[in-house]
């Protein structure tokens, strides 16, 4: 026999299944223990016990929570749940209705060759130390940089994704910035970019922003998205010179069970 749910139950149900924790295969086996995100971006106080004992019953370490912070409820359920902020991010997006011939093949970038993965890699290690995993500091250090040399790696894989690697006058790599295409119809994703220490300061940064837009319109896509972290302002600033708006801004929170 089914129950009927009292007034109000149904709304707390609803939210509990929009807030269930998900377990990330790739993330708990690259961290080397279970990991979990929150389905949903806003968070009320009543599905707290819910997600813990899931999380308990999945053995989940940490929980991820990218939240809508605008929505007050939220900041007080995760600061009531244990929740730990660690990051903002910013999203941004642009649309391409046309490239010039002059924007099709940027000078100085070209698609990055597989011998170069590790030469790459290593700049990765070394480019991405102000992302929430460096910020939360339960995470390994090494682990943390490890990431993005294996996010690289895995853009290097299939024919929806590449790898742009720009290099100074003299032909030396100095720089790449990973896509993909097909994220949903139209669409495409600016991944990883970072351009060397020791070649900074020469605008190649806009420039393999400008050959990611390209490259992404030439396999169909006609809004291009990126994130970023918030207090990324030189990298803000060179996607709103290149055309992206913002699109939205979300706050992460970190859920650690010992």
């Amino acid at each position: 026999m089914c129950s009927v749910p009292q007034p109000g139950t149904l709304l707390a149900l609803v939210m509990t299944e929009a807030n269930r924790p998900i377990l990330l295969p790739w993330d708990s086996s690259f961290f080397g223990f279970p990991i979990a995100k929150l389905s949903g971006v806003r968070l009320r106080e009543a599905d707290l016990p819910a997600i813990e004992k899931s999380c308990r019953l999945m053995g989940v370490k940490c929980l991820y929570f990218l939240a809508d912070a605008s929505w007050p409820e939220t900041l007080e359920a995760a600061y009531k749940g244990g929740f730990m902020f660690v990051d903002m991010r910013w999203d941004l997006e642009l649309s391409v209705n046309e490239i010039g011939d002059g924007d099709s093949n940027p000078a100085g970038v070209r698609v990055a060759k597989e011998e170069e993965m590790s030469l790459f890699q290593e700049m990765a290690r070394r480019l991405h130390s102000n992302t929430r995993f460096f910020k939360d500091a339960r995470f390994s250090r090494e682990r943390a940089a490890e990431l993005y040399a294996e996010w690289l790696r895995l853009s290097f894989q299939g024919p929806k994704k590449t790898v742009l690697a720009v290099t100074t006058s003299s032909g030396r790599p100095a720089g790449y910035v990973a896509c993909e295409s097909g994220e949903s119809e139209g669409t495409g994703r600016i991944g990883l970019i970072g351009v060397d220490e020791s070649a900074r300061g020469h605008g190649l940064g806009t420039t393999l922003i400008r050959a990611a837009i390209a490259w992404l319109y030439s396999k169909g896509a006609r809004r291009v998205r990126v994130a970023t972290q918030a207090d990324n302002i030189a990298a803000i600033r060179l996607y709103i010179a290149a055309g992206f708006s913002p699109a939205g801004v979300g706050t992460w929170f970190h859920r650690w069970y010992v």
